[in-house]
C-alpha cells in the first residue's frame, strides 16, 4: 500500500517540464537481429519506452523514419539483452519485434516517466512509515496523501527533472509552499506525535504518550514523558 497516486502527484501542479524528458539517440537498427543499439542504455526488462523521429542525418536525405513496423508515439516494453543492446516487444513479457527495416535519419527512445514516479511514490511511502513512530502497522489519515504526493515530487524531480536551472527553480518554488506545511508534520510525526485523525493496525490501543512501559510500584512511565501518573 502507498499513501499516495501517480495522479495526487499531479494535482501538485508542477511544471509540465517536470515530467518530460528528451529522447535519447539510438545509434542503429539491425533488422537481422531485431535489435536497437544505444550504448548503456540502463533499459530493465519490460521497461515501458515510446520511439520518436528527430531529423534527417543528411540535409535534403529522405525523411526520417522508425525502422519497420515500430510507430511513434506506441508504448514498447524492452527486453534488455545486453548493456548496449535492446529489442522491443509489443507486450510486458512478450517476443521481440521483427524488425523488417532499420530505418532512416536519426530516432529517438524515451522511457515513460510513471515508473520512476511509481519508485519514488514507493520510497516517499516507507519515509513517511518510519516517521510515524506512534502508530503501529498501515496507517489511514487523509494527511498522508498529501504529504506522500509532495515527498514523491520531491524525490522525482531531484533526479529526474530537467537540467535547466530555470526549469528546477520553477519546480522548487512550485513545492516550497508544500515543504514548509509537511516538514514540521515529519518532524513532529518523528518525535512521536499521533496523526490526528488516523487509523492504524491497531484501532482499539492508545498511541505512544499513553502507552506504559514501565511500572515500578509507584506509579506509570510513559513513552513520551518521565512524569508519573
Amino acid at each position: 500500500m502507498t499513501y499516495c497516486a501517480r495522479a495526487n502527484v499531479y494535482a501538485l501542479g508542477l511544471p509540465p517540464e517536470a515530467f518530460a524528458r528528451a529522447p535519447r539517440l539510438v545509434e542503429s537498427a539491425s533488422p537481422a537481429a531485431d535489435t536497437l543499439s544505444l550504448r548503456a542504455h540502463g533499459f530493465a526488462t519490460d521497461d515501458p519506452v515510446t520511439l520518436a523521429v528527430q531529423s534527417s542525418s543528411i540535409l535534403g536525405a529522405t525523411a526520417a523514419a522508425l525502422p519497420a513496423p515500430l510507430l511513434e508515439g506506441t508504448v514498447y516494453y524492452v527486453r534488455a539483452s545486453g548493456s548496449d543492446v535492446l529489442q522491443l516487444a509489443a507486450a510486458p513479457g512478450g517476443a521481440a519485434i521483427n524488425l523488417t527495416s532499420a530505418g532512416a535519419g536519426i530516432f529517438g527512445i524515451l522511457r515513460d516517466h510513471g515508473t520512476d514516479l511509481d519508485a519514488a511514490i514507493v520510497q516517499a511511502t516507507a519515509i513517511i512509515n518510519e516517521k510515524l513512530i506512534a502508530h503501529s502497522g498501515t496507517v489511514t489519515a487523509e494527511v498522508l496523501t498529501g504529504v506522500c504526493a509532495w515527498l514523491a515530487a520531491t524525490i522525482f524531480t531531484s533526479t529526474h527533472s530537467s537540467a535547466n536551472p530555470f526549469v528546477r527553480q520553477a519546480i522548487a518554488a512550485a513545492l516550497a509552499p508544500l515543504r514548509e506545511i509537511y516538514e514540521p508534520m515529519l518532524a513532529r510525526w518523528s518525535a512521536g506525535a499521533v496523526v490526528k485523525g488516523a487509523t492504524d493496525a491497531t484501532p482499539g490501543t492508545p498511541e505512544n504518550g499513553a502507552v506504559l512501559i514501565e511500572l515500578d510500584g509507584r506509579g506509570y512511565h510513559t513513552s513520551d514523558e518521565d512524569a508519573r501518573v
